[in-house]
């Protein structure tokens, strides 16, 4: 077993999330959390981040987003038997275009791709990604 110090994320504890990619030499992955701070009648809101690690083990975090990429919500959702509202959670991530496809869940009743790019992944201040010489 081997374990690193978690970087702070302001929107929740950080769950699951999609297998780790490479990304400049490192490994990029994207997590849920949720808040169970927003108004009734859905008090619980879920949030999507990315994560860096080092890519080697014990896969230390370098940088973890400074705000939400996504967050779950209402808007443009299909009425159906089973429905959880403000969901958003990751399943899987590809890289596309420069960017990633990252397969969701959306309101435990649909499935949807986000496009999310470089400049998306609003990294904290604390990291800088290395400029090409």
């Amino acid at each position: 077993e081997m374990k690193t110090p978690a970087l702070r994320w302001a929107y929740g504890e950080v769950r699951g999330g999609t297998v780790p990619l490479p990304y400049d030499g490192k490994l990029i992955s994207f997590f849920h959390s949720s808040l169970d701070s927003f108004p009734p009648p859905h008090a619980r809101c879920y949030f999507l981040g990315a994560v860096l690690r080092k890519a080697e083990p014990p896969f230390q975090m370098l940088a973890i987003s400074n705000r939400p990429i996504l967050r779950g919500s209402e808007l443009g959702g299909a009425e159906c038997f089973h429905r959880k509202p403000q969901v958003v959670f990751p399943l899987g991530a590809i890289e596309h275009e420069g960017g990633w496809l990252v397969s969701v869940g959306v309101n435990d009743s649909a499935c949807a791709l986000v496009k999310v790019q470089e400049k998306d992944l609003n990294f904290c201040k604390h990291y800088e990604r290395p400029r090409p010489a």
